[in-house]
């Protein structure tokens, strides 16, 4: 018969799995979709921070995983909160972005117009911009010479750092070791 797991032996067990996809953002997001009936988002959450004390990276999957959860950006955010050096955050800002139709289809430059906007309203135009960057280097037909020129839409030389930032570090999770 089955028996029940106990909550310690499935968080081990999820530890050792997402090590294992540790930097392949995409298995951790496979990793972290198995284990989100057990473990819940914040049981996660709380466990990688744990685990990963510089966990920034780590986070932008859970993020990703918890704005497909509930589909609404302000709830997200209340959730995971500003865990990991907001990581969650940007993972959920990037994923508003990318599984927005209009926003996919559009050109980079008016991507970004759309998002100085946004951003300069948002919660934190900081981390918004910066999941902004996250977002870019993902977008159809991306490159990395393009994404840091549509962050350079942005006047504000900080948000247009911030936002180079983010596409730096997706690129960098995307093709380890290439830049």
């Amino acid at each position: 018969g089955y028996k029940k797991i106990g909550r310690g032996i499935v968080e081990k067990r999820f530890l050792t799995d997402f090590r294992g996809a540790h930097f392949r953002p995409e298995r951790e997001f496979e990793i972290l979709q198995s284990y989100v009936a057990r473990l819940g988002i914040v049981g996660m959450r709380d466990l990688i921070e744990r685990e990963f004390p510089l966990c920034h990276n780590e986070m932008h999957a859970l993020g990703k995983l918890l704005f497909l959860k509930v589909h609404d950006v302000g709830t997200a955010i209340s959730i995971c909160q500003n865990h990991c050096t907001a990581g969650c955050i940007h993972g959920i800002v990037a994923a508003s972005i990318n599984n927005n139709d209009e926003a996919r289809h559009v050109s980079m430059e008016d991507f970004m117009l759309q998002m100085v906007g946004q951003c300069k309203k948002s919660f934190s135009a900081s981390h918004c911009v910066h999941g902004a960057g996250h977002a870019l280097i993902t977008m159809p037909k991306a490159g990395l010479s393009s994404a840091l020129s549509a962050c350079s839409l942005f006047s504000d030389k900080r948000l247009e750092y911030r936002c180079s930032m983010g596409v730096f570090m997706e690129y960098e999770a995307l093709h380890p070791g290439s830049s």
